[in-house]
């Protein structure tokens, strides 16, 4: 069933009931009546599509921010390990250079 033929039954009912006086008063208020309840009913249909995408975004906002997170927790511990190996790699340089150092000139009595 159609909305606009619902409406015509709805007025035709309602219209039977009222007086040929208020006839006319009593359709037009409706017809306010209806109107201000569909408007109202869009206005709460685009509210709750608004809520819907705030949270929409605030949720894929606090997931970002947990990847965010995780990756500086990665570039972290990649810094930190690269660090460890260039000291690692530095001391042994440094050792190998003063047993160097102990062996030609101390076992050569350039001290």
């Amino acid at each position: 069933m159609h909305f606009c033929s619902l409406m015509g039954k709805v007025r035709k009912l309602y219209s039977k009931t009222a007086n040929n006086g208020e006839q006319k008063q009593d359709s037009s208020t409706f017809l306010f009546r209806a109107g201000a309840v569909i408007t109202l009913f869009g206005l709460f249909l685009l509210c709750l599509i608004w809520i819907g995408l705030y949270y929409k975004i605030q949720s894929e906002r606090q997931l970002e921010i947990e990847n965010a997170f995780k990756d500086t927790a990665n570039f972290a511990r990649a810094f930190e390990e690269q660090t460890l190996r260039i000291i690692i790699s530095a001391d042994e340089a440094a050792l190998f250079l003063k047993q160097q150092i102990e062996t030609r000139w101390i076992g050569d009595k350039y001290c």
